[in-house]
């Protein structure tokens, strides 16, 4: 299932398509049917964060994309492509968030704030 939460009327149709795209070329066929996916768009996630978008477990198939609503229609699809990306990585058990200081990729802790040297 996915949900989308908060967004530009003119843009709602247009990313719940682009995110069963996204979701239907990216994750298992079993997944598929029992992940729950949000996409919420969170005024001023730049400036509280200090990023455009984040991709959060929070549970064995429920996953929120958080998104920076002042894109453009383009940045706002190549975002969500970027962290679905990562909901793949989540159901295939690559990644594994700790909520502490560190990820665990592939097995290997690594610390997250070094993101641009981060192997995902």
């Amino acid at each position: 299932m996915i949900e989308i939460e908060n967004c530009n009327s003119d843009y709602y149709q247009i990313v719940l398509d682009a995110t069963c795209f996204f979701s239907t070329q990216l994750l298992p066929e079993k997944s598929l049917n029992r992940s729950t996916i949000k996409v919420l768009f969170e005024d001023e996630l730049m400036k509280r964060e200090g990023y455009l978008g984040q991709c959060l477990k929070n549970g064995r198939y429920d996953y929120d994309i958080s998104i920076e609503p002042t894109m453009n229609l383009q940045s706002i699809l190549m975002t969500i492509a970027h962290e679905m990306v990562h909901v793949n990585q989540y159901v295939r058990g690559y990644l594994k968030e700790t909520f502490e200081e560190y990820s665990i990729w592939k097995g290997k802790k690594y610390f997250n704030n070094q993101y641009y040297m981060l192997p995902w």
